[in-house]
């Protein structure tokens, strides 16, 4: 395969330096604009999703998050932040963040509808919400250290040789997945594997909806210096399957990985820095070279990564889907976040899906209620009668 010629990402001329952005009244009007983005470059940005305050109290509790398990450090001094081991890439640990906060933004009727965009679904009710950890880089200048710079990377989270293959052994490996206190990273691996399908055609018909899509919400203005994620623009739907069948195979693996571009590879000349104002959030093609660009400024960066599945894509698994709900149902009971949860979220959380406890106590709900309204029209029934029979013998 020639080497791809670079595509630029259009940048906003009276909002330098920041990438343009649809801002999500648009979004609302006019979804083709994100899906044309989606198709021409992989990725788009939508901006006014999430409001300063909601980005505010996230923040807070990422900063309270760390101040619990990590023992001496605290978020003013910079000189205790080595306390927190946060490890190369300023993720929040292994498993996903499930506080209230985080619960209340994968449940934001905002955020679904960007996410229902991007994927072309009818409904922000046919989605079903992933969770994961968060991202802090911590400032690396001004009273910050060298130390905490991440490492430059840029990879896919996926296998592009199953992708591809519509690999059967992909569904397989999703059926299988249990969501219990010892795989908790089942909610990573049902991101990483992905198979095309009908969508691994490089047909490139504009608008074609992507298999997948993964996101990330920005919590604070991004300038280049600070960090952050990095895409490689491209069109997946006619450029991916021509790269993979490029690609050397010592990579090639059976199921999910993080496949990585080498470091000499054409792509990483190709990568480029994705700056975006607070309360934005990048959406991105499953197949979609991306990574993240270590922080040399005065500030942190915070973002939190965001994605959501087509419903079907999960209740088509009846077991893993009620595991999963029964997981996300205790780690929503474990936050506190109960009172909070709206209908939306039921849905999104995939708490209704079928067999799951809400399903059936719903069901048991409607059951008792039908059974209410028969009792109630069998006596009405019997009382009509008795008054007929009374008239009858005046």
């Amino acid at each position: 395969m020639a080497e791809m010629s670079r595509l630029e990402l259009p940048m906003d001329e009276n909002d330098w330096p920041f990438v343009k952005s649809i801002p999500y009244e648009e979004l609302v009007a006019s979804p083709e604009k994100a899906q044309a983005m989606l198709h021409d470059f992989g990725c788009c940005v939508i901006s006014g999703v999430v409001a300063p305050s909601q980005c505010k109290v996230l923040r807070q509790d990422m900063w309270q998050y760390l101040e619990r398990r990590h023992e001496g450090f605290r978020r003013t001094d910079p000189a205790t932040w080595t306390c927190w081991k946060g490890g190369n890439y300023g993720m929040s640990g292994r498993t996903p963040v499930v506080t209230p906060p985080f619960l209340a933004l994968r449940q934001s009727e905002k955020l679904v509808k960007c996410f229902a965009a991007a994927l072309q679904v009818d409904s922000s009710g046919d989605l079903i919400a992933s969770h994961d950890r968060w991202l802090l880089y911590r400032k690396t200048e001004a009273g910050g250290s060298h130390m905490f710079r991440t490492v430059r990377n840029i990879h896919m989270d996926l296998n592009p040789w199953e992708y591809l293959d519509n690999d059967t052994r992909v569904q397989e490996d999703l059926s299988a997945l249990r969501y219990n206190e010892s795989s908790r990273n089942d909610f990573a691996a049902e991101l990483n594997n992905v198979v095309g399908g009908e969508y691994a055609a490089t047909r490139g018909m504009h608008g074609e909806p992507p298999k997948s899509v993964q996101g990330l919400v920005n919590l604070m203005d991004n300038r280049p210096e600070d960090g952050g994620t990095l895409v490689v623009p491209w069109c997946p739907a006619t450029q991916f399957a021509p790269w993979v069948a490029a690609q050397p195979t010592k990579q090639r693996v059976r199921g999910a990985m993080q496949f990585k571009i080498e470091e000499d590879a054409p792509l990483q000349g190709q990568a480029q820095r994705v700056p975006m104002r607070a309360g934005s959030v990048l959406i991105f093609d499953g197949r979609t070279v991306h990574g993240a660009a270590p922080n040399r400024s005065d500030r942190c960066r915070f973002g939190v990564p965001v994605t959501y599945l087509r419903r079907s894509e999960v209740v088509c698994h009846a077991q893993r889907a009620q595991e999963r709900a029964c997981a996300v149902e205790n780690m929503i009971t474990a936050s506190g976040f109960e009172a909070e949860l709206s209908a939306l979220g039921v849905r999104v959380f995939g708490l209704d899906v079928p067999g799951a406890k809400r399903a059936r106590a719903s069901a048991n709900t409607t059951t008792t209620t039908n059974q209410k309204e028969a009792e109630m029209m069998q006596v009405a029934s019997a009382m009509s009668t008795e008054k007929r029979d009374r008239d009858g013998d005046k």
